[in-house]
Parts: structure tokens; sequence; C-alpha cells
């Protein structure tokens, strides 16, 4: 049996072996300012997990599908500040838990959906993965130094209950 092609042309050659980008992206939470959608400089994708069950009979054993789990997404922005990134953030993450009386939020308020766009090179739409159920867990404000002058980021780690991948 030959292989299909010995060369690579074929992956510029035509639209449909287009590769996917990773900084053709926008992440959208609902509540929170498109400022911040602007600011977003990293983010993974939903990884999804499902423990396995072992069911057991005589000397064998097999395993089969048990809950699924969605994994923590860490997604990192710019600290503007004439947007105050910085307090936008820590308004949220104060939903969740204030540090000043030591209240826990109601899930109702803290908890919010969002969705991750994935664009082609020219900017059309490609892809959404819908988040349901997500709210800042930790809340990272960065680092500051002398040094050097580099650009100033925040990262939080955000809990969910679900991403569904939407295909329209």
């Amino acid at each position: 049996m030959c292989p299909l092609t010995l060369g690579s042309m074929h992956l510029s050659a035509t639209k449909k072996y287009e590769v996917q980008r990773t900084n053709n992206f926008e992440v959208q939470i609902d509540g929170l300012s498109s400022d911040i959608t602007l600011l977003v400089q990293s983010c993974p994708l939903p990884t999804t997990t499902n423990e396995a069950i072992e069911l057991n009979y005589g000397n064998s054993k097999v395993k089969v599908a048990g809950k699924a789990n969605f994994e923590d997404i860490e997604i990192t922005v710019l600290d503007a500040i004439g947007v105050d990134t910085e307090a936008k953030l820590c308004g949220w993450r104060k939903q969740v838990y204030d540090p000043e009386t030591d209240k826990i939020g109601f899930a109702a308020d803290y908890k919010k959906n969002g969705r991750i766009y994935q664009y082609a090179p020219d900017g059309t739409y490609v892809r959404t993965w819908k988040i349901i159920g997500a709210f800042p867990t930790s809340l990272n404000l960065g680092e500051l130094s002398y040094e050097n002058s580099d650009k100033k980021t925040i990262s939080m780690t955000l809990s969910i209950d679900k991403a569904v991948p939407v295909r329209e």
C-alpha cells in the first residue's frame, strides 16, 4: 500500500487543509465587560474526562464510562490601567468569596456562562465552545519587578460545570 502523498503541498493548495491558528480566538464571559474580551492573551480549549468504572465478574473485569468531568480553565489577560482589568476581575472574584466579610456568595450570583470563539485567518467564524457555570476559583494578580519592563498579566482559574461544542 502506498501513502496518499509524500509531499506537503496539499496543506496549502486548498482551503480544505487550512490549519486553525492558536491566535485567532475570542473569549466572552456573560456579564463581564467586552474590554476583558479584548485583553485575553491565552485560554485553553475545554478538556473533558470520564471516570472508568470497573465491573468485576469471575476471573476478569471490564470498564465502562462513569461520570463526566470538565477540567478547570486558566485564562490570562493583560492588566490595562484605563479599563481597570484588576478591579473588574476582583469584583467577580468577590462575588464568590468576600475577604472583608468572609462570606461565600450564592452560585446564582457568581456563576456565568461564556463562549470561546475560533476564527479563520481572515476573521471568518469557524466554531464555538459554550462554557456553562464558570466562576473564578483563583485569581493571580501578577508580579511586579524592577528587573524588567514587561507587561503585567492577570491569570484566573475558572471552574466550569460543562463545555459544549457549538457547530453552526
